[in-house]
């Protein structure tokens, strides 16, 4: 799979965010000084940009804890020992920066100020930093959100942010999973209640998916928990593979 580059679109998005900027000065996200018209900001001055946190490098790519004395030295790191005996039921994940300040703002100003052109800067992050790993998928499947909460927000962040990750890669966006009824979030919820609790996903398009190497994508990834049902009722539906991709990531 060849991964092209966000760029073009950048381009095309830099003309309105310029003269949007230059009409409507952008406060930054962060600390509200005003951020210019260059593009890929993330809605924040030079200044916070500087302060974003990379989503470690040296951890586990299930779970995200540090996986560093696991393996041998040099050994690029995959899964730590509790992660390979009971094995998650997708590939990877994928995540870009560490969901700390000032990223937190980022996310809050995407999901509940409706700023929606941060999706494309945070795909924009994505591709950029896992374009090669991502570009092996057949597909891209966003985490759905519940009617009501879709309803009320006006939108599905991770629906933003799959469009153009999918665009770049040059792949389709497949709506194959739902969620019949609205739940908890998993993030809320005890290791055991995860556990016990009904998956809130259902494929409605498992003859899409069948087969298929699975690119899963939602905002940020807090214990993993929502990335793991859904990853499993995509392979229950006849997925190849799943592998996970979000912008941010909590710290274990």
């Amino acid at each position: 799979m060849t991964v092209t580059s966000t760029t073009d679109e950048g381009t095309r998005s830099g003309g309105w965010r310029h003269w949007l900027s230059t009409v409507l000065p952008r406060p930054c996200l962060g600390c509200a000084a005003e951020v210019g018209a260059a593009v890929d900001t993330l809605g924040l001055c030079l200044a916070c940009r500087g302060k974003l946190r990379n989503a470690s490098a040296d951890a586990c790519t299930a779970c995200g804890r540090s996986a560093t004395a696991a393996f041998a030295a040099g050994e690029t790191p995959q899964l730590c020992p509790s992660c390979r005996a009971a094995p998650p039921p997708f590939e990877a994940v994928f995540a870009v920066w560490r969901y700390t300040p000032p990223f937190d703002r980022v996310i809050h100003g995407l999901k509940f100020q409706r700023l929606e052109y941060l999706a494309e800067d945070l795909a924009s992050g994505l591709v950029r930093r896992w374009g090669e790993e991502l570009g092996s998928c057949d597909l891209v499947v966003p985490v759905p959100l519940h009617w009501s909460r879709r309803l009320k927000r006006g939108f599905n962040q991770a629906e933003r942010i799959a469009a153009p990750v999918a665009r770049a890669l040059d792949l389709p966006v497949v709506a194959a999973l739902h969620r019949p009824h609205r739940t908890r979030p998993q993030a809320r919820l005890g290791k055991r209640q995860r556990a016990q609790g009904a998956n809130p996903f259902r494929c409605r398009l498992g003859h899409q998916v069948a087969g298929q190497r699975v690119l899963l994508i939602d905002d940020v990834v807090t214990t993993g928990a929502t990335l793991g049902a859904a990853a499993r009722i995509l392979r229950h539906a006849g997925a190849r593979s799943v592998v996970a991709a979000a912008a941010g990531r909590t710290s274990p």
